[in-house]
């Protein structure tokens, strides 16, 4: 359920810039060490506040900002406002090449500091944690949404 995009939630077709939605998702996973939405259920108050008021999953203390930025892109309600495929792909090449400089800089440096703090993190799980396929019924969220 995190992963799907707002757009496809309301009924709209699965494109691209979905797939990017969920990209986005997963890297806020990779930042927090966490599953998205973490400790909450995945019901109807979850998608209303996807879908109405942009909720978005957490992105971890101490992640480098260039990596929040991307994500946040990513994870944008405006489908048409996410990066593509390049840009995301290039962006992540100018990352490693930064990383496996020898010389230090602030990327290389963010990173790193990164990386020592995500293992201490401490996880939960919800109850209603569901990561099996399941149909989603779109247009009860759909109706769910003109009513609220």
């Amino acid at each position: 359920m995190p992963y799907v995009a707002p757009e496809v939630l309301k009924g709209q077709q699965f494109t691209q810039a979905a797939d990017i939605y969920s990209l986005g998702v997963i890297m806020s996973e990779i930042s927090t060490g966490k599953k998205a939405f973490d400790g909450v259920p995945f019901n109807t108050t979850l998608f209303l506040k996807i879908c109405n008021k942009n909720e978005r999953p957490e992105l971890g203390e101490g992640t480098p900002e260039c990596y929040v930025q991307l994500a946040k892109r990513c994870m944008d309600s405006d489908p048409n406002e996410r990066p593509t495929t390049t840009i995301i792909s290039s962006r992540i090449v100018y990352w490693l090449d930064e990383i496996e400089q020898k010389n230090d800089n602030e990327i290389k440096k963010q990173f790193l500091e990164a990386d020592n703090i995500v293992p201490k993190v401490e996880t939960s799980i919800h109850p209603s944690y569901m990561y099996t396929r399941k149909l989603i019924n779109t247009k009860r969220i759909d109706e769910t949404l003109i009513n609220s």
